[in-house]
Order: C-alpha cells, then structure tokens, then sequence
C-alpha cells in the first residue's frame, strides 16, 4: 500500500507538469493549470506510450474521442488502459484514472484519495457505480455542485431511480446533498444523487454531461462502465470546475475592465444610433445568466463562443444579453451586496469584444435586481405582478449602483456597439406603484447619462402601457415583448388541456376571428409604437418567437405552422421598419440546439448538424436553417 501511496504522489508532479498540454481555443477560461503550450501533440504521445509497451508485447491505441486523447496527454490513463477501449473498467483502474484526475488538479489531495480507495473490492465496474466515484472525487476536491440542468423525457422505463441497484466497492455513506442551480438542489440516496450529478455537471470546454445518455435518454446505469466511457467522465470533471471567484467592490470593478482601446479602435465601426431612430436590428437573445444561477434555456452558464459565431456568420446584427445583477456574485453570493466576482464580469468583457469585433451591437438586459434571482419583472419569478414583491429602497439604491458601475466599466466602448435595458417586464402601474416607479428611476438614468450621455438607453414591457409611457417622456426609448396570441406561442400542458389542441396558423379564436400578423401588429405592437413616436424615442419588438412548454412534445405547433408563423411576422417587421430581437438563440423553441440540448427540437424539425473542431474537443449542435432563413430574408 505504502508504494501504491507513494506512486500516486509522483504521479501528482508528472500530471502537473502534463497538465498544460494540448491547450485549446477555449481554456483559457478554465483554470490556470490548463493554460500551458501545445508542445506535446496527441501523436507524439501515442509514439511515447507504444515505445514504452514494446517490451511488455501490448500495442497502446490512440483513442477515437478527442477528449479521450486529451485525459491521455494530460497523463491521467495508465498505459494498460490505453487500448480495448470498448472492455468495462474494474473499480482498481477506476480509482486509479480518478486519482491521477485528482492530483492534477490538487496533488496534496492524492494520498486522501489512495486511502479512500484502498483495499476496495476489484470488481468489474456499471455505470451506476463509476459515477459514485465522481462524486466522491468532486467531494473531494470541494465542489460536488451541478452545473447544468436535466434535459431528457423521463419515463419509468429510462428513469434513474431504477438503475441504483449497480454494486459499488467504495464505502460511501447514504445519503448526499448536491446542490444545484436556483434551487434545484438534490438531497437523498447516494447513489441516485451520483447518477443524477454525473449528468448535471458538465465539461466547461465540450459542455457535455460527465456521462450522457443513449439516444433513448436512457442512463442505462446497470451497464457496464467501458474504458472509454470512464475516461471521458473523468477528463470531463476534470475540465468541469469554475474558475476560482475574485471578489472585489463595485467601485474596483468600474476600473477593470478588459477590453483595451487598441481592441476597440481595431473594431469595425458600426452605425451612429439615435435615440429616435434605432438601426433595423435582427436580433437574438442569450439567456445564460438571466437568472442567479442560469436559466433553463441553456444548460450550463458559460456563454458559448461557437454560439456567438454561429448567430454573427447567420446574419444577426443584435445580442441581447440578459443578466440578472445576482449572477455577478456568483458562486458564493456574499451577504455584501456591494461585493461582485470579476470573472463573471470579464466573461462579460469577452462577449462584448467578440460582438464589436464582428460588428453586432450588444444590449445588456436588466433581468433581476441584485439579491434577486427571477427572470422576469423585478426577479421574482413568476410573481413579479404581486406588488408585495416591489423592490425596497435599499434594493433600488443596488440597482442603481450596479448599472453605474456597468457604465463605468465600459464607458470607452462606443455607444453604436453597446445599450442598456433599464428593466424587462416590470408592471408598476398595475400594481399601483406608478409614481414611486418613475423617481426611483430618476437616479438610474441620471447616472447612467452621466457617464455616458450619447448610450442607448431603453425599457421593454409586455404589458402596462402607462410604464411605457412614463418611460418613453424620460426618453427612454420603448421595447415591446410580444408574444401573441397566446393559445399558438405560449402554450403548456394547463393551456393545452384548457383549449383541447394546439392551433394552426394563422390562428382562428372562438369568434370565428383571424390571428395573423396584421392583427397582432395592430392591436398589440402598434399602441407601443405610438408611444415611443409620441416622445420621439426609439421602438423596437425586443422580443417575440414562440415559447411553448418544451418538456411536452404535445405543446408543439405543427413545424409548418411555425415556420408560416416566423415568416409572417419577420415579413411585418421587415415592412413596418421595425427592428427586432428573437426571444434567444438556443433551446428547442429557438434556432439552435447546442450543448446539454443538443438531442432536442421542435416536432417536424429537421435540423442541420454542425460541428466546431479543435484540438481536444468538438463542440456540436443542430441549427434550424429552415426558421432561420425564414427571419433572415433580405430586407
């Protein structure tokens, strides 16, 4: 035992001297450990570990996966398992593969793990039972946290509940708290709570689940755990971990931003806004942080650089990002609200300088006030029109020093590439708080002005024309969130058993009247319009597309239905001159399935596959052309 302990403490150094190797486009937002030089290629070290091999008579493989070639150039797979990587793993190779994991990423932690895993019996491994290790390993090296939300049809045949019967050689204790993302934490059995963490935490590089499921959203834990499949789990925990938090105070976090004024001369220049007259924007949303932990739109909170690259080369000229002030304290979310964590603001920074860069304007999007978590009003979720849940004077005063403190950070950057949106989807005068609403905005946008006066300043409502109105006389220009009718783009299992089916386009109400795009302009877009041309702002649809309850099959439109449905009102925006932003990129109700999603779209879809390639990973999706080349018509 005491040779084994003392092999894996050496491993420690070997690994960290490894671990830089093979870095990819995308690491540098992963931790430090992964920032070294690509001297060492996947060959070189095929070569190395077949020279090795030659005298014992086994041959070494070069495994198919990118990622696996990957956990081999960092050094985490013995030589013994460098083959046959279809053979199911047995638990002493899996402890062993977890722990020269773990000393890569903490070598003072490597003999704990050696103790840990001791004198287990050496039995062939499930699945079931290799993700009890990652846990433990996540345990270990103290964050056990998910990173993504489930996204598959659950049904009792698939469901992981059955499949913890798979025998497990660690000693482990029974029950576990893992927590999660908006108070999704989990709390019960060991073993489930292993399952269910293994695809709830995801790559930071592929953004795929540690373990994944077959193409029936099968875990399928009763199965054998292959070679392959437990170094992919590992290398993919390994690349899973947040970047250690910096906490500094609002005035700190004006002064830091990373976009140098070299970047922003370099960029291409994009047209001079007026606040009466905005640009003939085609948008697209990004909802990763609009909540404190992130909505369930996407899957992980990374903002993914292929998606942005994918929305730019697709036409979109428009990011709307949509952040809840809470998420920039994320992870810890400490009680000083006056503290915010710099590596959220600097992945921030990086959307910012990748729009100016391909010449998209970037609105950032009030979702939540800080200390609240919601996407919509105020960020209370779905109570956001009680008005027990107005904001307090304190949360106000937060408010306004956030956004300051946003302006200040990227004064420089030019008022054509970046704008703010004040607040999304607030109701204060139906609750009656009307005049508190407009002087507590006062200070807002007084400060914001005073840092920047020629920014684009607005406030989107799907309701309460009276907001809009005191809004628009502040000139502010007007964002109208349009999601009608209803019953076709808003629909969920209650709706639906309510209405007794989804209908076509256009769509006929009880009446006997015609829902097309005309009607919905008229009665809906245009008394918005009126008022933002009443105080000589600019107006915009700032969102819209259809947002059914995704989870159901059921509450889908038929596909030609929402393909009429997009061409028809893109055509109405097109002949009204009116400047647009789809709800968001990615989810199954959107133009791209990416990620965590990747397996979903819409009933009738029929997607093409794409792929983005680099040295250690593939980062694939699916993208709807069809409904993006109905949005996308020349103007």
């Amino acid at each position: 035992m005491k040779k084994r302990i003392s092999m894996l403490s050496a491993m420690a150094i070997l690994i960290l001297c490894l671990s830089g190797c093979g870095s990819s486009q995308r690491e540098t937002a992963v931790q430090e450990s992964l920032d070294a030089g690509k001297e060492e290629t996947a060959a070189q070290a095929d070569a190395a570990g077949q020279e090795s091999a030659a005298g014992t008579g086994n041959t070494v493989e070069a495994p198919a996966h990118k990622e696996a070639a990957r956990a081999v150039r960092l050094g985490f797979v013995p030589e013994e398992l460098q083959r046959d990587y279809d053979q199911t793993v047995r638990a002493s190779e899996m402890g062993e593969l977890t722990g020269r994991m773990i000393a890569g990423r903490d070598p003072a932690l490597a003999d704990q793990w050696e103790r840990m895993t001791a004198g287990t019996e050496d039995i062939p491994l499930q699945r079931a039972a290799g993700a009890v290790y990652l846990l433990q390993a996540a345990e270990l090296l103290g964050d056990a946290g998910m990173n993504a939300l489930y996204d598959g049809y659950m049904t009792e045949e698939n469901a992981p509940w059955n499949q913890e019967e798979a025998e497990c050689p660690l000693t482990i204790e029974e029950t576990v708290t893992i927590p999660g993302p908006n108070g999704t934490d989990y709390t019960g059995d060991r073993k489930l709570g292993a399952i269910i963490f293994s695809y709830s935490r995801c790559s930071r590089l592929s953004h795929l689940p540690l373990m994944e499921f077959d193409e029936n959203w099968d875990f399928r834990g009763n199965e054998p755990l292959t070679r392959e499949d437990a170094i992919l789990a590992v290398v993919r925990l390994y690349d899973s971990f947040d970047e250690t938090p910096e906490y500094i105070t609002l005035e700190e976090a004006a002064a830091r931003s990373t976009i140098t004024m070299e970047q922003i001369e370099l960029a291409p220049e994009l047209p001079e806004i007026r606040n009466n007259e905005l640009p003939l924007w085609r948008g697209v949303g990004f909802d990763n942080k609009a909540e404190s932990g992130f909505w369930p739109g996407h899957y992980t909170r990374e903002y993914y650089e292929e998606e942005l690259q994918y929305a730019a080369e697709s036409g979109f000229d428009f990011f709307r990002v949509m952040l809840s002030f809470t998420s920039l304290q994320y992870p810890d979310y400490p009680e000083d609200v006056g503290l915010v964590n710099e590596r959220e603001l600097e992945e921030l920074d990086r959307v910012i300088l990748f729009a100016m860069e391909h010449g998209v304007h970037v609105q950032i999007s009030a979702s939540a006030m800080p200390g609240r978590a919601g996407l919509s009003g105020y960020g209370n979720g779905e109570n956001y029109t009680d008005a027990e849940f107005y904001p307090t004077q304190e949360e106000w005063e937060a408010f306004r020093a956030y956004f300051e403190m946003l302006a200040k950070r990227w004064k420089d950057v030019p008022a054509s590439c970046l704008s703010f949106e004040l607040c999304s989807e607030w109701h204060p005068g139906e609750q009656g708080r009307l005049e508190d609403f407009s002087a507590q905005m006062d200070p807002v946008i007084e400060a914001l002005r005073a840092v920047s006066p020629e920014r684009l300043l607005m406030a989107g409502f799907d309701g309460d024309p009276a907001a809009a109105e005191v809004m628009a006389e502040k000139g502010i220009a007007i964002s109208y969130h349009c999601y009608e009718p209803r019953e076709f783009t808003y629909v969920n299992q209650e709706t639906l058993a309510q209405s007794g089916g989804i209908p076509g386009w256009p769509v006929q109400d009880e009446d006997g009247g015609i829902w097309d795009a005309d009607r919905i302009y008229e009665e809906y877009i245009k008394p918005y319009r009126d008022i933002a041309e009443r105080y000589g702002v600019g107006f915009m649809v700032g969102e819209w597309g259809v947002c059914n309850d995704a989870y159901y099959e059921e509450c889908y439109p038929q596909e030609e239905d929402v393909v009429a449905f997009y061409e028809e009102m893109s055509e109405c925006f097109r002949e009204k001159g009116i400047p647009w932003n789809h709800f968001a990129l990615a989810g199954r109700n959107c133009f791209v399935w990416s990620g965590r999603n990747s397996g979903f779209g819409r009933k009738g879809a029929e997607p093409a596959e794409l792929r983005y390639e680099y040295e250690d990973y593939d980062f694939e999706f699916k993208a709807d052309t069809r409904l993006l080349e109905a949005v996308m018509k020349e103007r």
